[in-house]
């Protein structure tokens, strides 16, 4: 393949280049690398390709209206009709490469203002959001339950449609127990009616079911689902593909954006869901990764004197009915002293 002429939307559309700017084939790396190396005139435009497909790979699909691709289909059709002006076979070929990508990256990118920021939220909102360290329970219109745990929001239609899907947007940590609308005889989530499914937008994932009960918890970088009972299926976004895992009673789903992966395991599916019973459970749980829970949900900024205690886990149950009653179990857990001055934490060793 000759890429001598490439600009950087023919290198942005080129399969190949796409893997090696997103990571995920080792030949296409190494020749990229090579082929960088002895055209260092290129590296410009390299560089900018691999920032737009990146960009456009690691933000979620927004589904462009049909009209909106009809209508830019219909000028690009009409731009490849034109009458070419005589030029070397070579350059209209090229022409005609340039033409194609620039549709790929426009379908992709969603047409100028229909960028891909994931599913549209209704005009009307009902928000419901809590505070550092508490809880909410809520009782959706269509008879479904969540939990919110502290710092977390939670935002649906304010009037849910008739024949619409049932959707809700997650910001944060919640339980849900979601009412099953199903005949039994209806089994596969995918295959089911619109209507019949209920989906929660999380992160860069979407969490699809029937009627299940299941927990999600959504901050920052990291999505995770873990499943109680029933089935849930997942969709991750990307710009070039979406990955589909469908998830079993006691697995458990994280994505990571800046890996860009989504990985299962099997796990203590209650554990998960402790918090709404008042008890934090962990298993052989390193502190460090205590730290970030407690961080999130009650807004304290917790730190340590000596590194080697963030290797330190615990086992068991610890309740979660408020900061301090934690803190101090905690503390027995790991035999360290808490000293704390108001949101800031101190775990000290004995």
């Amino acid at each position: 393949m000759d890429y001598d002429d490439y600009t950087t939307e023919e290198f942005a559309a080129d399969e190949s280049f796409q893997a090696y700017s997103l990571g995920t084939d080792a030949t296409a790396r190494e020749f990229w690398l090579k082929w960088q190396q002895q055209h260092p005139a290129k590296t410009a435009e390299l560089n900018e390709a691999s920032e737009l497909v990146r960009l456009v790979a690691g933000q979620r699909r927004r589904v462009v209206p049909m009209a909106v691709q009809q209508q830019e289909l219909a000028k690009l059709l009409h731009a490849i009709n034109q009458p070419p002006a005589p030029r070397p076979w070579r350059l209209r070929l090229r022409h005609i490469r340039v033409m194609a990508a620039t549709l790929c990256l426009v379908l992709l990118a969603g047409v100028g203002s229909w960028l891909l920021q994931g599913p549209t939220k209704p005009s009307q909102l009902a928000r419901y959001t809590t505070p550092f360290g508490q809880q909410r329970r809520i009782t959706l219109p269509d008879g479904s339950v969540v939990v919110l745990n502290g710092n977390s929001t939670l935002e649906t239609a304010a009037r849910w449609p008739q024949a619409g899907r049932r959707e809700v947007w997650l910001t944060g940590e919640a339980y849900f127990e979601v009412n099953h609308l199903a005949p039994k005889s209806v089994r596969n989530v995918a295959s089911a009616a619109s209507r019949l499914q209920f989906q929660v937008h999380a992160g860069d994932v979407d969490v699809t079911v029937l009627g299940t009960k299941f927990n999600v918890n959504s901050r920052g970088e990291h999505t995770q689902v873990v499943l109680n009972s029933g089935k849930v299926q997942l969709d991750r976004h990307a710009a070039f593909h979406t990955e589909h895992v469908l998830l079993k009673p006691g697995e458990l789903a994280e994505y990571s954006a800046p890996a860009r992966s989504l990985a299962t395991k099997t796990v203590n599916a209650s554990a998960y869901s402790s918090w709404t019973h008042g008890y934090l459970t962990f298993d052989h749980t390193p502190l460090a990764d205590i730290i970030p829970l407690i961080q999130q949900t009650y807004g304290l900024n917790l730190t340590v004197t000596d590194k080697n205690m963030l290797r330190q886990q615990v086992t068991g149950s610890v309740p979660n009915d408020n900061a301090e009653v934690l803190l101090s179990a905690l503390s027995k857990a790991l035999n360290v002293k808490v000293s704390r001055t108001g949101n800031q934490v101190q775990l000290l060793p004995l």
